[in-house]
């Protein structure tokens, strides 16, 4: 019955939790899947079978990945501590902005990267820069976001993948206020002032050569978030 299904999805082990969220049986491919991906099936359990809160979803996710509780969320931008499971809402980008996402036509494989960061740098990352971009945030400032933006992973992901860099360079040529990799590569975002600046952008990026290239406009924000 639907008030026991709680208590059976709770009960799964981790193994047949991915399982059945993913259709994959073996746990060492678990990777390879996208975390909005396992996240949306999740969520879709959760409203077809109802009886499960969204506290128990949430629980749920973070046994999946880092990232899938951040997926569930409806926030339209989120504070993230712990492994990245805890998400606290704060104010999103200024109104105008839009987003390229490109990435490389090479992959980074993250296996025992993580390590290898901690091994060189320990805790000695940019803390104090998450509270910087809150507050630019807030503040509703392109410039104060740009100069904000930061990611520690570059430094080990850049020299095994440079084509990361280079893409870096060539968003902001073609008119981002500013690029950065996406959490562990290998994908790159700008963002840009205009939609015609991003459009271009993606045209041109599409024209060099690179098969995945994505344009998120204000209008998407909207359609999404309502606001």
């Amino acid at each position: 019955s639907r008030k026991n299904v709680s208590q059976i999805l709770c009960a799964l082990g981790n193994q047949d939790l991915i399982q059945l969220t993913t259709g994959l049986h073996d746990t060492k491919h678990y990777s390879d899947v996208p975390n909005v991906d396992a996240a949306a099936v999740l969520d879709a359990l959760g409203e077809s079978l109802g009886g499960v809160t969204e506290k128990e979803i949430l629980l749920l996710a973070s046994e999946l990945g880092s990232d899938v509780p951040f997926c569930l969320e409806r926030y339209t931008s989120a504070y993230c501590t712990g492994r990245g499971e805890i998400c606290r809402e704060i104010s999103h980008l200024p109104k105008g902005v839009s987003i390229v996402i490109a990435k490389p036509e090479e992959g980074i494989n993250t296996k025992g990267i993580y390590g290898v960061y901690d091994e060189k740098f320990g805790d000695n990352y940019s803390k104090s820069k998450s509270d910087d971009m809150e507050k630019a945030l807030l503040s509703a400032s392109l410039s104060e976001i740009a100069e904000c933006t930061i990611n520690d992973f570059e430094c080990v992901c850049i020299p095994r993948l440079p084509q990361i860099d280079a893409l870096k360079k060539s968003l902001i040529s073609l008119g981002a206020v500013c690029s950065q990799m996406s959490g562990s590569g290998s994908a790159v975002f700008g963002l840009f002032d205009s939609e015609k600046k991003a459009a271009a952008a993606k045209e041109s990026l599409v024209e060099s050569g690179l098969s995945e290239v994505f344009v998120f406009f204000p209008e998407d924000f909207t359609k999404m978030y309502g606001n």
